[in-house]
């Protein structure tokens, strides 16, 4: 099933949406086997982030947080600047739960790259969510760990 699924999600047909969701509810640290798929699964979506439709995105943020809460490994996997520049990018709301749960378990990894800082001016919503009062008392450990990447915000 697994196969078949990744294959479905790769191919990024109409079923994509729905192989995503259902990978989404399996638990991937209980043995090694699922856990190389969560880590491979994990730079599959990081790699389409940016391409694929709305709902894609959205299931493949909410899927890329539960690998990512189930499997630390796949952090690691994220850590490429390329992968935190597609999350970055995807075009949803800066208060997306499954994307800011994301980006903090990324950032806040010891080796989590700097952003640069013409990249951070390209993101808007990264500085907004730094000086809004509001959303930064919704995550401070978050806020925290843009504000270090970003530098002073302006």
């Amino acid at each position: 099933m697994l196969e078949r699924l990744l294959h479905v999600l790769v191919e990024g047909d109409d079923l994509a949406c729905v192989a995503t969701q259902t990978l989404s509810h399996l638990t991937y640290s209980i043995d090694a086997c699922k856990t190389m798929v969560a880590l491979g699964l994990a730079e599959t979506l990081a790699s389409i982030l940016t391409v694929a439709p709305p709902l894609m995105q959205h299931s493949a943020l909410e899927l890329l947080g539960r690998l990512t809460d189930q499997v630390p490994s796949a952090v690691c996997r994220l850590l490429r600047p390329r992968f935190l520049q597609a999350l970055v990018q995807v075009d949803v709301a800066p208060t997306d739960s499954h994307r800011l749960r994301l980006l903090g378990h990324i950032l806040s990894h010891p080796k989590a790259p700097s952003l640069p800082s013409a990249f951070s001016q390209s993101v808007p919503w990264l500085n907004v969510l730094v000086t809004n009062p509001v959303l930064s008392a919704h995550d401070t450990r978050l806020v925290t760990c843009i504000a270090r990447h970003l530098g002073p915000a302006t």
